[in-house]
């Protein structure tokens, strides 16, 4: 019984890690997108103005 109780909870814990990891991925991701966008935005229409 205890050791059921133990593989629920590290696979839980295993689970919830990997959702965790998942998360922090896709707002690095996210954000990186974003930085790019934002340094690339400027430089792509200053060359069109002038």
């Amino acid at each position: 019984m205890e050791h059921v109780g133990l593989r629920f909870v590290a696979g839980y814990c295993f689970v919830t890690g990997l959702r965790f990891v998942t998360g922090l991925r896709f707002i690095a991701g996210y954000c990186v997108v974003l930085r790019v966008g934002i340094s690339l935005g400027p430089q792509r229409r200053s060359p069109a103005r002038t």
